[in-house]
């Protein structure tokens, strides 16, 4: 049974260095973005059964979670599904983000706010130099010899970079760095923003090139002095793997650092004892190595894109970090960066995965399997067959995000995300008709469709979702009106909101270290 914990003993806790409790906004990312307490993690509630194992290995973790405080009982939920996973500390904040908020307690805004703010503070003491679009612009009309690095993910990069842009992903920055400092000349690296610009940057010089500077504000900066952005296209295969970092350098780096070294063996050990003295694993190599063999209580996140967003998967600061490489060095920068954060225990697998292989210890493949609870509830909640629908005689619900229905949902379908699905479930005139669950996602439909079935009423799941729907010939629309009056549920990334969203982000991004 969930307890409860006011304003005043959450924020004491909170203040804590290292903070050892985990705080979950369980509101939607859209929700969240626009008011959320320092340091908490976005953990929607439709998504607490996927994340909550990788986020919060231990079952006796201290947590707290909150709402806007408005009545809803979301947080209610969300604790009682932690309660089912087997969480034993869950505390709900009492009056929630409101209480907070008249309490005057500071709230911040914006997603991944602790490493947007580590950005600027690097850019602004680590003597990262920077140059803007006019003159990167001036310095390509006149051929001039330099770098010019993309170091985001490949799938941004291929929707749309720079003119002249490389894909060299954070992942790989590193193992550029030596023939970087070696050919002497310029390196300009950007994102879309600011922050994995600035830390690009930022690894390079620690590393040894001496001229490389980071593009001001990135692809969006490009765009707002007027010029336009074309597609990547990524040439010949990654080289993650190929280059290794300095070792004097990397040894070096990680011994100012505090950075620890851990056997296989040991890392084995701590991994198996994780529901008990809880660890994060995270693989620092690209997706595709990721896939191709990874150990097993490991989640992805390739290189830079780890201090980008480390509120995603670090929750709990106290918790020990260990990363994972090829053995090349890379997961020093990594980890570098996360002591420089003020993560207090982080670690290296020594020698990387081939360490591991060679100590003959397993490693999983693919992406993760499917979790045994979700097995079990697919075959214990009725499923209906698309062949089957008829709209005439059943409701249709439609649970998933606003963007996904917005996009392509069944024609007649209501769209009521599961977040929302026992507060706002009135609002859907049922009439004690049975309830067909779809989504884009499958899963969703299925948990939706248990809840309705614990709730008393007549429902199952599409099979398959809207992807089953539109496998057996059916069509899916598109609309823009979403009947239910409710909060945004999801974060449109700034390059997506025009102009004045993209200037408003920035902006944003730019005061985070005035606050």
């Amino acid at each position: 049974m969930a307890g409860d914990i006011d304003v005043g003993a959450l924020a004491g806790l909170m203040a804590q260095r290292p903070r050892s409790l985990a705080v979950f906004d369980i509101r939607e990312a859209g929700e969240a973005e626009q008011g959320h307490l320092p340091f908490a993690t976005f953990l929607p509630r439709r998504l607490i059964e996927w994340r909550i194992g990788e986020l919060v290995p231990s079952t006796a973790q201290d947590i707290v979670v909150y709402d806007d405080g408005a009545g809803d009982g979301r947080a209610a939920l969300a604790a009682a599904t932690l309660g089912e996973f087997g969480y034993r500390a869950v505390r709900i904040l009492t009056g929630g983000l409101g209480a907070w908020r008249a309490a005057g307690r500071p709230v911040a805004t914006g997603v991944n706010v602790p490493s947007k703010r580590f950005g600027e503070e690097i850019l602004e003491h680590d003597g990262v130099k920077s140059i803007d679009a006019d003159r990167l612009a001036q310095m390509q009309a006149a051929g001039e010899t330099f770098e010019q690095w993309d170091v985001r993910t490949p799938a941004e990069f291929g929707r749309a970079t720079l003119p002249g842009s490389r894909n060299v992903p954070g992942v790989e920055i590193a193992g550029r760095a030596a023939e970087a400092a070696r050919d002497g000349r310029l390196v300009v690296v950007h994102c879309a923003g600011r922050t994995r610009g600035v830390i690009a940057a930022a690894t390079l010089a620690l590393l040894g090139v001496e001229r490389v500077v980071t593009l001001e504000n990135g692809t969006m900066g490009w765009r707002l002095s007027g010029r336009s952005l074309v597609p990547g296209e990524r040439s010949g295969a990654s080289s993650d793997g190929d280059a290794a970092v300095d070792g004097a350098v990397a040894n070096a780096l990680a011994d100012a650092s505090g950075v620890l070294r851990l056997a296989p063996a040991e890392v084995r050990h701590r991994a198996s004892r994780q529901a008990s003295e809880p660890v994060i694993l995270v693989d620092v190599r690209s997706e595709e190595a990721y896939l191709a063999g990874h150990i097993a209580s490991s989640c992805s996140r390739p290189g830079g894109q780890l201090i980008q967003c480390t509120d995603e998967v670090l929750a709990v600061e106290a918790v020990p970090v260990i990363l994972v490489d090829d053995g090349n060095g890379r997961a020093v920068m990594a980890a570098h960066w996360l002591r420089r954060m003020g993560f207090p225990e982080v670690a290296l697998l020594e020698g990387g995965i081939p360490a591991w292989r060679a100590a003959g210890l397993p490693l999983a493949r693919g992406p993760a399997a499917i979790p045994t609870w979700l097995i079990g509830l697919r075959d214990r909640v009725p499923s209906m067959a698309p062949n089957r629908l008829d709209g005439t005689s059943r409701i249709v619900l439609d649970v998933g995000t606003s963007r996904d229905f917005k996009k392509g949902h069944i024609p007649g379908a209501r769209w009521l995300p599961r977040g929302w699905l026992e507060a706002r479930l009135g609002e859907i005139e049922h009439h004690d008709r049975e309830m067909v669950v779809t989504a884009a996602d499958e899963s969703q439909a299925i948990l939706a469709a248990a809840t309705l079935l614990r709730l008393g009423h007549r429902a199952s799941w599409l099979a398959g979702g809207n992807a089953g729907w539109v496998a057996q010939g059916g069509t899916l629309e598109s609309t823009e009106d979403l009947a239910l009056d409710l909060p945004p549920d999801v974060v449109d990334p700034p390059y997506l909101k025009g102009e004045a969203g993209m200037r408003a982000y920035l902006e944003w991004e730019i005061a985070l270290t005035e606050r």
